[in-house]
């Protein structure tokens, strides 16, 4: 498996493995504050009430940005303001709401 890859457990014995370089991601995109997350599920969402969904979800100190990659694959990249809200962000991954499963993952994972 590599540093792009991560795989899911939905708790019924099934598991899944995203490819996280899939969303054509542009590496000016990416910076030690930025995380890549993705929807598990079948059903269709609002991007924006995601977004807002998940960045209120996770109760950050500072602002947290977020924009879709990828509608197809429910491929979002997310900017954080502080190193510590990512990291506690990470370590609640994967993140449940509304049917979903919704998993991160750092594109830079060696800083």
């Amino acid at each position: 498996m590599s540093d792009y890859e991560h795989v899911v457990d939905g708790g019924d014995g099934l598991a899944a493995v995203f490819d996280w370089d899939a969303g054509g991601i542009g590496e000016e995109n990416l910076s030690s504050l930025t995380l890549i997350g993705r929807l598990w599920g079948t059903k269709t969402v609002n991007i924006k009430a995601t977004i807002e969904t998940m960045c209120k979800l996770w109760s950050t100190k500072q602002t947290v940005t977020g924009n879709i990659i990828d509608s197809s694959t429910k491929t979002f990249i997310f900017h954080f303001k502080d190193i510590k809200d990512k990291i506690r962000v990470l370590e609640g991954d994967p993140w449940h709401f509304d049917s979903f499963v919704w998993c991160v993952n750092d594109p830079n994972p060696s800083g």
